[in-house]
């Protein structure tokens, strides 16, 4: 094995499976493990230097069956603080790949693995793969009779189910989990948060906002005191999407500040906090204001990209830009979203979205494209059962663009 430096990157060059290589290897591989507890604390440029350093030898490690544990373990301990500041998309191959090379081995690395992967498809909005990742790792999981990676399991699933809107099945595998996390061989004091975070999530869907807000702040309490910071934000994030939704603005306004101090520097957890926050503003039309926080998060999503995210965000900037009769500068907004809503396949915010680019091409004086961009809007929601009224304003407001019909004699 060869170590280059590129660009002040040390890249481990193509590892091969010689005997006489592989304690080198191994040597490599514990370095990285070794620096895995900095990524925390490390300036964002020098932790992406890192992971994309540690992501390459556990692509390289992979392919040799005898450093196949080493590179599992790298994986499993960085993927965590990764994903916590927001850089954890680049080990979505990596763990494919180990996934793939540790199959019919049923260990709990395995186990591990397969988890790690489907929240890797669930935090790109791939569910149906991230339920059968989990679906299979629960079932290896009763096969290794090891408590805590049930527990997980169920909790995975049920981060999943609650994402596809099926609340039943969601609630019932967090109850599972809540169950299993109670046994003495269990570890609640890392996941029992993240538990009553799911619950809380739940509750808050079903419009029981005392509950929700209940489990929200004992989860925030749980990872407070285990100063798991970010897990922290976002329980503070989602106890003020409950206080919004129930009139409480002050206390919306009160708990995203705190989130946003909390997730720090974490790019892709502090652009959804903003987002949140600005729909908040925009929702009592303090538009400028909104935009303020909207455009923040748009400038860190450029370099830290979340295309669901992304897509709201720029959704909310061209809808303020519309409402305060900036009717020019929300087209060109209007067609960033639109090209990132067809490659999500978001139908329902895509028309969101062409509504805001019809409206402002008609009040710019481009007729004949903003009333076809209606029709396309249109046409995206009649089919949808759930989204009749939406339909019949979309009509309405195309309607409100046309010459009135001729009088009859």
């Amino acid at each position: 094995i060869l170590v280059s430096k590129t660009r002040g990157l040390m890249l481990a060059e193509p590892v091969y499976s010689a005997k006489e290589q592989q304690p080198l290897v191994v040597r490599m591989l514990g370095l990285w493990m070794g620096r895995v507890p900095q990524l925390l604390g490390i300036p964002h440029t020098q932790m992406v230097n890192w992971s994309q350093n540690m992501v390459h030898m556990v692509e390289q490690a992979a392919k040799c069956r005898e450093l196949l544990p080493h590179a599992a373990e790298l994986a499993l301990a960085a993927y965590p603080p990764c994903e916590r500041r927001g850089e954890n998309g680049r080990w979505l191959a990596p763990l494919a790949l180990l996934a793939q090379r540790l199959a019919g081995g049923n260990t709990a690395v395995e186990v591990r693995v397969l988890q790690r992967l489907g929240q890797q498809y669930r935090l790109q909005s791939q569910l149906e793969t991230a339920v059968e990742h989990h679906t299979r790792a629960l079932d290896l999981a009763y096969r290794v009779e090891d408590v805590n990676l049930l527990a997980q399991g169920h909790w995975h699933l049920a981060e999943d189910y609650f994402r596809q809107k099926a609340l039943a099945p969601a609630q019932e595998q967090a109850e599972q989990a809540q169950a299993l996390f109670k046994d003495e061989e269990a570890h609640p004091e890392q996941w029992q948060g993240a538990v009553l975070n799911t619950l809380g999530m739940i509750a808050a869907e079903r419009e029981e906002h005392e509950t929700a807000v209940r489990h929200f702040e004992e989860a925030q309490r749980i990872h407070l005191a285990l100063e798991l910071l970010v897990e922290a934000g976002r329980n503070c994030l989602n106890r003020g999407r409950v206080l919004a939704a129930h009139g409480d603005v002050p206390g919306a306004h009160a708990a995203y500040e705190q989130a946003l101090v909390l997730v720090a520097d974490h790019a892709a957890e502090r652009a959804n906090v903003l987002n949140n926050w600005g729909a908040l503003c925009a929702g009592q039309e303090q538009y400028e204001a909104a935009l303020e926080h909207f455009y923040e998060a748009d400038t860190l999503l450029r370099t830290h990209p979340n295309l669901a995210c992304h897509g709201e965000v720029l959704h909310n900037i061209g809808f303020c830009l519309r409402m305060l009769g900036r009717f020019k500068e929300a087209i060109p907004v209007a067609r960033q979203a639109i090209q990132i809503c067809e490659q999500l396949r978001a139908e329902l915010l895509l028309s969101k979205v062409l509504a805001i680019l019809a409206r402002s091409l008609l009040m710019n004086g481009q007729r004949d494209e903003g009333l076809a961009t209606y029709d396309r809007a249109i046409e995206l929601v009649q089919g949808m059962p759930d989204q009749q009224k939406w339909y019949q304003e979309l009509v309405q407001y195309k309607r409100s663009f046309l010459p009135p019909p001729p009088e009859t004699e």
